[in-house]
């Protein structure tokens, strides 16, 4: 199985109200490349949201499943600074 997650939420692409344009985004993402992140898996929460179960929620329960997981800190070839953090400043420098 696989899993995908949302990394960094880009915003609005209309750059009449500020956005940036698709292109940009492209441009900038090109630049970033980063070494596979080790995970440490929390625990799995049911629901996705609202009517999530949580809070006693009296509604029906969403079909998302969130798996929580921690960041494992790795470093590369004795770095000072960890591999997410590497992947941090890359994307930041997009």
């Amino acid at each position: 199985d696989s899993s995908h997650t949302e990394l960094l939420r880009v915003g609005s692409l209309d750059t009449s109200k500020g956005g940036t344009s698709i292109s940009q985004v492209y441009s900038a993402m090109s630049s970033v490349t980063f070494s596979p992140l080790s995970m440490y898996p929390e625990y799995v929460k049911g629901g996705g949201g609202h009517n999530s179960g949580d809070d006693n929620d009296k509604g029906v329960p969403s079909g998302d499943i969130t798996l929580v997981v921690s960041v494992v800190e790795t470093f590369t070839e004795n770095d000072s600074y960890s591999d997410y953090e590497m992947f941090l400043d890359n994307l930041f420098d997009a």
